[in-house]
C-alpha cells in the first residue's frame, strides 16, 4: 500500500513540476486567420471556373520577386521578370497560392508557440473583389529578439487578367 502512496505523490509532484515549468508566455492556438471567410472567398473562386489568365506576382524580402505568370488551361505556362527580379521561376497558380496559404493554416494552427521562438501568429490576407483571389497576403510573425529572419513574408497580385 505505501508503494502505491509513494507512486501516487511521484506523480503529482511530477505533474505539478511540469505545470510549474512551463513559460507564462506560452501561447496555443494563437494563429489569427479568418478561416471562414478563406474558404468562401476559395469556393467563389473555384465556382468562377477561370482556366487561363496572367498576374503580376510582386514580393520583397530575402528575394525580390516582379513577375508576369501566365496560366493556361488551369496549370501553370510561364513565368517572366518584368523586372530586375532575383529569381525568375515562380510556378503557382491561383489554386496553388489557395492550396499552400490552407496548408500553412492548417499545419500552424493549435500548436504550442513559446514566447522564445519564431512563430507564425497571423496569416492576413484581402481578397479581389470581382475575382475572389488572395491580392494581398501577409504572414505576420512572431519575432524574438536577436533572431534573424529571411524570406519573403508577404505577396500581391495585381493586374488580373482573364483571357
Amino acid at each position: 500500500m505505501r508503494i502505491k502512496n509513494l507512486w501516487a505523490v511521484i506523480l503529482v509532484i511530477a505533474a505539478l513540476a511540469g505545470v510549474s515549468c512551463a513559460s507564462d508566455n506560452t501561447q496555443y492556438g494563437d494563429l489569427k486567420f479568418d478561416y471562414t471567410t478563406f474558404k468562401s472567398e476559395k469556393s467563389n473562386w473555384q465556382a468562377l471556373d477561370i482556366k487561363d489568365y496572367t498576374y503580376e506576382y510582386y514580393s520583397a524580402g530575402f528575394f525580390y520577386y516582379h513577375l508576369l505568370v501566365e496560366v493556361e488551361d488551369g496549370e501553370y505556362k510561364n513565368s517572366s521578370p518584368l523586372t530586375n527580379s532575383e529569381l525568375d521561376i515562380y510556378t503557382n497558380t491561383i489554386n496553388d497560392i489557395y492550396t499552400k496559404i490552407e496548408s500553412d493554416y492548417l499545419s500552424e494552427k493549435n500548436k504550442l508557440r513559446p514566447d522564445y521562438e519564431l512563430y507564425l501568429k497571423e496569416i492576413d490576407i484581402e481578397y479581389d473583389v470581382d475575382f475572389h483571389f488572395p491580392h494581398k497576403v501577409s504572414y505576420i510573425y512572431h519575432i524574438p529578439e536577436g533572431t534573424e529572419v529571411d524570406g519573403n513574408p508577404w505577396f500581391r497580385i495585381t493586374n488580373f487578367t482573364a483571357n
